[in-house]
This record gives C-alpha cells, sequence and structure tokens, in this order.
C-alpha cells in the first residue's frame, strides 16, 4: 500500500466556529466509517482491517482493534456506547469491541 498522505486521516472541526480542532492520525488506509459515541465522548473510525477509538476532546487515540482480514467498511456504537460493532470485506465476520478503554474484541462468523 503506497503511502497514506489525504484519506488516511480524521479531522475533527468546531460546529460553531467552523475551526478545525485537531487532526486524528493512525489509518494507513482510506478512513471509510465514523461514528460519534451516544454521549458524544468518543469516535470510532474503520478503515485498512482497524478499528480505532479516539477521545472526542483530545484526540488522543484509545484502542485499537485489529482481526478484520479485509476493509472495514462500517462502524457504530451500541445505544448505552458501551459495545462497538464493525463490518469488514472479509466476508460474513464481524467484530465487537468493548468501547472501554482496554477494551477485548470478539470476532463473529456469520
Amino acid at each position: 500500500m503506497g503511502h497514506c498522505v489525504w484519506f488516511c486521516r480524521l479531522r475533527i472541526w468546531d460546529a460553531t466556529t467552523g475551526e478545525r480542532e485537531y487532526v486524528l492520525r493512525g489509518h494507513s488506509g482510506q478512513v471509510t466509517s465514523v461514528a460519534l459515541s451516544p454521549d458524544g465522548t468518543r469516535i470510532v473510525s474503520g478503515s485498512d482491517n482497524t478499528v480505532r477509538l479516539w477521545s472526542a476532546f483530545t484526540g488522543k487515540r484509545e484502542n485499537v482493534w485489529r482481526g478484520h482480514s479485509g476493509q472495514v467498511k462500517s462502524v457504530a456504537f451500541s445505544p448505552d456506547g458501551t459495545q462497538i460493532a464493525s463490518g469488514s470485506s472479509d466476508l460474513g465476520h464481524a467484530l465487537e469491541c468493548n468501547s472501554r478503554e482496554g477494551g477485548a474484541h470478539t470476532r463473529r462468523t456469520f
């Protein structure tokens, strides 16, 4: 995979002022999905074969889950914000991640 310059980053903007707050870096491929936690404190993103959890206030990366063999296409928080589901192009597999810092993940086959 080539050097990722533009699409591997998430940019966080202040919706009131329009100013850029910070840039989240770490994915090695195009970011394909982003979700905000129900309480607004965390961001989950999907790309390459990873799911990453970030603080919405500081931009600090809180966790990285590896388990997909294909590009992550979709990420979502559970209604209470404690679980993250992700789907990818690895045909019939999904990750269920505990969104608490250091949380484990389970790979499920469908």
